[in-house]
């Protein structure tokens, strides 16, 4: 928009016209033009700037609710009487959405702390403002249970002074504490992808050289594909056919032989 390439969300309805408003009362007042939003009596050129401006940036539907009106100063009325209506029921919803306004509602401090300021600005804009200790108290209350400590403080430093916190600082402090939570939780994240496992190993190696406990080994001569009862070393009777015994004590005669099986097992 213009040659510093401002850009702004499009008028949608009553949703989104309070913000809508404030920053097209701010762009009018930056092309000098902002004086259709107060009165009628303005040259046609500023007129028709404008108006031009207002028609651009609304969306189909709320165009169509102007797209008769030729005067800038109507188009902007109109538009407000359409999309922020005075009278209870537009007070009514506007306290619900206060009184509905909790920080798990919403992604961030920031955005629940925006929230709820919208909401206490267009509340004193119909003449209907809270009390500073009303909106702080409704704030902390409806804050996670990982803000408890700093409520904690905040609380008792306003039981002693009530001044010791505007908006602006109670805002500002509740910002900060979450930046540093957020931060506590990224190093943490950090540690333990990182960190490595560093519990007891899940096995131990037995001195079969497997983490099995029933995995064959034989005692006699150390091998690992048959077990000491089976061992062709001591009982050649079990020997696989064809098997030579590769060298060693050929006098021991079976008797020995047994006995000395019988005692490796």
């Amino acid at each position: 928009m213009g040659s510093d390439k401002i850009t702004m969300a499009k008028l949608t309805g009553s949703a989104n016209y309070p913000i809508w408003a404030l920053r097209m009362a701010a762009f009018l007042t930056k092309e000098s033009l902002n004086a259709v939003i107060t009165a009628d009596e303005v040259s046609d050129d500023i007129n028709g700037k404008a108006l031009s401006n207002i028609q651009l940036l609304v969306e189909d539907g709320p165009l169509l609710q102007i797209q008769h009106i030729m005067r800038a100063h109507e188009a902007w009325e109109s538009l407000k009487n359409l999309y922020s209506p005075k009278g209870f029921s537009s007070e009514f919803l506007i306290c619900r959405e206060f009184f509905d306004t909790h920080m798990l509602k919403y992604n961030s401090m920031e955005e629940y702390l925006n929230k709820v300021k919208q909401l206490s600005d267009q509340l004193k804009a119909k003449n209907l403002e809270s009390p500073k200790q009303v909106i702080i108290a409704w704030v902390l209350n409806n804050l996670t249970d990982n803000y408890d400590g700093l409520v904690s403080n905040i609380t008792q430093s306003l039981r002693t002074n009530i001044d010791s916190y505007t908006l602006e600082t109670l805002f500002s402090n509740l910002l900060d504490e979450s930046k540093r939570q957020e931060s506590n939780e990224a190093n943490t994240d950090q540690a333990l992808i990182t960190g490595g496992y560093k519990g007891k190993k899940p096995y131990k190696i037995t001195k079969s050289g497997s983490s099995g406990a029933n995995k064959k080994y034989c005692t006699n001569c150390k091998q690992h594909s048959h077990i000491t009862s089976n061992c062709a070393f001591l009982f050649p009777d079990k020997a696989p056919k064809g098997w030579k015994k590769p060298g060693g004590d050929t006098n021991k005669s079976p008797d020995k032989l047994e006995k000395s099986a019988r005692e490796k097992l």
